[in-house]
């Protein structure tokens, strides 16, 4: 990440106690402190339309980039198998209230911006 690579493949996003492999990162013109660039992600899955564990672990990853690279990714993306191509979706920048909400018996059900 910080030699600024367009396409990072299976990165390995470690903040020290919680670990995330993205499928991939991709470079975006949006400073950061890795410099004048920071990393959206992008997950792929085979099912058809997005279920809310692939949403929840791309709010996994998401945040996870965030804290590394010092700035709130603006999307993330989902490519999806079949016909319906890429979906884009807003990162949650409450993941951490969302996942203390589900741990506390309250159910979560979507990640909001």
């Amino acid at each position: 990440m910080r030699r600024g690579d367009d396409v990072i493949y299976q990165a390995a996003l470690f903040d020290g106690r919680r670990l995330g492999h993205p499928d991939f990162l991709i470079k975006v013109d949006r400073p950061s402190e890795l410099g004048e660039w920071s990393y959206q992600v992008w997950d792929t899955k085979l099912a058809r339309s997005a279920k809310g564990s692939a949403v929840l672990q791309l709010c996994f990853y998401t945040d996870l980039l965030a804290e590394l690279q010092g700035t709130q990714p603006e999307f993330m993306y989902l490519a999806l198998g079949g016909q319906r191509g890429v979906e884009g979706l807003v990162p949650s920048s409450r993941l951490r209230g969302l996942l203390s909400t589900r741990q506390s018996g309250v159910r979560a059900s979507r990640c909001e911006p």
